[in-house]
C-alpha cells in the first residue's frame, strides 16, 4: 500500500452493516458509498492494514482472520506502530505480517461468534 493511499470502511451504527467510506469531511462527519452523509458517533472507522488474504481479499481493523493455528481479531497497536492479531482464547498477540498465509474469516460486527471460547 501507497502511502498516501488510505482505504475505509465503517460499521453503520444505525442500520448495523459494513459501508465503503468514500469521502472523509473532516468537520465531523462521514460520506458513505458516495451519497449518505453519516455523523462520526454513528460509525466506527476501520482502515485498510495494506495487506491481503491468501485469496486476495484485503484485511482492515476489526476483521477476523484465521491462520494455520490462530484465529483472532487485527486491531491496530499505537505502541508498536503496526496490526496485530489478538487470539482467543489464548489471549496473546501476533504482528499481522508474521500470521501469513491467513484468510479473512468475518468481522467483529457481523460475526462476534468467531471470536467466542469453544467449549471443551
Amino acid at each position: 500500500m501507497d502511502i498516501s493511499e488510505l482505504k475505509l470502511r465503517a460499521w453503520d451504527k444505525l442500520e448495523n452493516k459494513m459501508v465503503d467510506v468514500a469521502m472523509v469531511d473532516i468537520f465531523g462527519g462521514f460520506v458513505i458509498d458516495g451519497e449518505e452523509f453519516k455523523e462520526r458517533r454513528h460509525v466506527e472507522l476501520m482502515r485498510y492494514t495494506g495487506l491481503n488474504d491468501r485469496n486476495g481479499k484485503e484485511v482492515f481493523e476489526g476483521d477476523i482472520v484465521a491462520s494455520e493455528k490462530y484465529k483472532g481479531s487485527v486491531q491496530y497497536s499505537n505502541g508498536y506502530l503496526d496490526y496485530r492479531v489478538y487470539t482467543t482464547p489464548e489471549h496473546c498477540y501476533f504482528r499481522l505480517s508474521e500470521l501469513q498465509p491467513i484468510e479473512v474469516v468475518g468481522n467483529v460486527f457481523e460475526h462476534p461468534h468467531l471470536l467466542a471460547k469453544e467449549e471443551k
